[in-house]
């Protein structure tokens, strides 16, 4: 585990280190990269994702997804992030009018991260994968677009 300092300092957690030790930058490091998935693996997070999102919401949610072999790997991401955003949603009083709207969410690639909810109840999250990591809306994005269908 990591923990970072209002300072800007990194102290790391490990089983040899319980009580923690201080981090310092070595140099740069390679990218991070999502791992290869295939569908099955693909279709386990999506079935993570909504039964997580549902035992929340107390109804079904259903996740659907578009994806390539490519794509597949933050994909998977993208619902695990999606999930833990309408969980957390599912806990405020001021977002849970959001999440009762929501009826599926679909997944799909496109040429830039976003975020909608349209009026069929369907949350599309679209995903960039040429842009790794950076390429899908964050849990913070998800919650800023649910806090303007107040």
């Amino acid at each position: 585990m990591l923990r970072a300092t209002r300072l800007g300092g990194v102290t790391v957690f490990t089983d040899q280190r319980p009580g923690g030790a201080a981090a310092a930058l070595m140099g740069p490091g390679p990218p991070l990269r999502l791992a290869i998935m295939g569908p099955q693996a693909l279709f386990d997070r999506l079935a993570q994702a909504a039964f997580r999102t549902a035992h929340a919401a107390h109804r079904g949610i259903s996740f659907d997804a578009q994806a390539t072999p490519t794509s597949a790997p933050l994909i998977a991401d993208a619902a695990m992030v999606t999930s833990e955003a309408l969980v957390r949603m599912t806990k405020r009083s001021d977002s849970r009018k959001f999440v009762d709207r929501v009826r599926r969410v679909q997944l799909i690639e496109g040429r830039k991260a976003a975020v909608d909810l349209g009026p069929d109840g369907v949350l599309l999250i679209t995903v960039a994968p040429p842009q790794g990591q950076a390429g899908r809306p964050s849990s913070d994005r998800i919650q800023q677009v649910a806090e303007g269908f107040h």
